[in-house]
């Protein structure tokens, strides 16, 4: 009788861990398409942050720049057409 009930409990124990794996297997299983999501998603906003730092030290750069004399030489000379004193202009007739 008492190997009877040992048995049982050994067979009852083996069907719970049993069901226990194939729970734990199905849920891994329906989980799968949101782990994919997630790692595409991760993958997406990994290239955002590369692509922000590229243009934070552009920025930066920039930034270094245009605090110059040169730069803002430039930049009046381009923009506004601006010339230095006594600076002689001249115009190419032929390209107008």
């Amino acid at each position: 009788m008492k190997v009877n009930k040992r048995k049982k409990r050994i067979s009852l124990l083996g069907v719970y861990v049993t069901v226990a794996v194939a729970v734990l297997l199905l849920r891994a299983l329906f989980m799968q398409p949101e782990i994919t999501r997630n790692k595409k998603t991760i993958e997406l906003l990994q290239s955002k942050i590369a692509y922000e730092k590229v243009r934070a030290d552009e920025v930066e750069t920039l930034k270094d720049k245009v605090n110059t004399d040169e730069y803002i030489e430039r930049v009046a000379r381009e923009k506004l057409g601006l010339v230095k004193e006594n600076e002689k202009i001249f115009v190419d007739a032929a390209s107008q």
